[in-house]
């Protein structure tokens, strides 16, 4: 599938809602100082490489057709943080350039105060169809899915790697 630079170029195909969170059992200033410290475009561009080879075998087994795929050319932005009282949103950004295409998501993560130990990371955005798909077929039901499986694996990992990871002992805290 033809690969697009940008959201901005991926307009061939339907716009796709797309929500999904994970709670982290830290509270939200310790969770935005992991995140701050850690994460980075490149880590994220991994977490992002990392969930699309778990959820495109995934999907390739579902539907009885595994196949080779190839490494897509992937970019990811990360933009400033905006600071709100409770919370801190963070603009998110990925997308291909050649390659197997991988859903092109322009969205905000969101770190939010759910109590004092615990932080809700939220993903709210859109995503695109590949040009030339059918909005509301079965096809872009199953491409649906399949960026918000991303999505959710995506958020995992920053979960489990970033946010609520201990930091090695006689290593101090970033």
């Amino acid at each position: 599938m033809p690969a697009a630079d940008s959201m901005d170029d991926a307009v061939d195909g339907g716009a796709l809602f797309v929500h999904d969170f994970v709670a982290v059992d830290v509270g939200v200033d310790a969770a935005v100082q992991s995140f701050g410290g850690r994460a980075t475009p490149t880590l994220m561009r991994e977490f992002v490489l990392e969930a699309w080879r778990a959820e495109i075998a995934a999907l390739d087994t579902a539907l009885a057709s595994p196949g080779a795929h190839a490494e897509p050319d992937l970019e990811v932005e990360l933009g400033p943080a905006r600071w709100r009282r409770d919370a801190v949103v963070i603009p998110l950004r990925w997308w291909t350039r050649e390659g197997e295409w991988i859903p092109p998501l322009e969205a905000d993560l969101e770190l939010a105060s759910f109590g004092p130990e615990r932080t809700h990371v939220h993903v709210a955005g859109q995503s695109r169809l590949p040009g030339g798909e059918v909005p509301r077929s079965q096809a872009s039901s199953l491409h649906q899915r399949f960026t918000v499986a991303m999505v959710r694996h995506v958020l995992r990992l920053l979960s489990e790697r970033v946010l609520a990871a201990e930091e090695p002992e006689g290593r101090p805290a970033t």
